[in-house]
């Protein structure tokens, strides 16, 4: 009877858990365009990242937060990154344009359709 207790308790721990990661604020899609200063910054690093590239690069068409809680989130990709108060703010979701794109092999994908194709 013990053994079922702890089991009905610590379910219940886990269920209160995931209701509060769910009451998080959600990223909201930003109905501004990129200043020319973000797309200037979009465009550098990609131009780093391919540079002597000849194969073509497959880039999501909206931006991530940063702070993602996802399970295969590690944080280790922002290490030394110093974010701006980013505990207390909603994270906006930017659609990017052919803009970013600084040669013609960097394609736009939409990640819910390349979703459902895997």
């Amino acid at each position: 009877m013990r053994h079922i207790w702890t089991m009905v308790i610590g379910s219940l721990a886990l269920s209160v858990t995931a209701a509060t990661q769910d009451d998080a604020p959600k990223p909201k899609v930003s109905k501004a365009a990129l200043t020319a200063e973000q797309i200037a910054v979009y465009r550098a690093v990609l131009d780093d990242y391919t540079k002597g590239s000849d194969g073509s690069l497959n880039l999501a068409n909206k931006t991530e937060p940063v702070d993602q809680p996802a399970p295969f989130f590690d944080k280790s990709c922002v290490k030394g990154l110093e974010l701006e108060n980013t505990d207390n703010s909603v994270s906006n979701i930017h659609e990017l344009s052919l803009a970013v794109a600084v040669h013609s092999s960097i394609v736009l994908d939409d990640p819910a359709l390349q979703q459902k194709k895997v």
